[in-house]
């Protein structure tokens, strides 16, 4: 199965690895009843600090926020695959 590279990556030297398989979360650590740590944006070629809360038994909602000028934050719910 060929994957997508990461062509967005800003790191050019991380331009031909595959989307496929990478990890887009990542130095979670336990915040109260949520993680807190970094998510990877394969879309953008940026990281950013994230927060993930289990909104159900079958969800997940992933913030993420990255500081240009301001503070800018996008939020995902994410669905348990079947």
């Amino acid at each position: 199965m060929k994957s997508t590279p990461d062509l967005n990556n800003r790191d050019k030297s991380k331009r031909n690895r595959k989307v496929l398989g990478l990890k887009v979360l990542f130095r979670m650590k336990h915040s109260g009843n949520s993680l807190t740590g970094r998510v990877y944006d394969p879309r953008r070629g940026i990281s950013a600090k994230a927060t993930v809360t289990q909104s159900s038994a079958s969800t997940l909602t992933v913030k993420g926020c990255v500081r240009v000028l301001f503070e800018m934050c996008e939020k995902e719910t994410w669905r348990r695959a079947r």
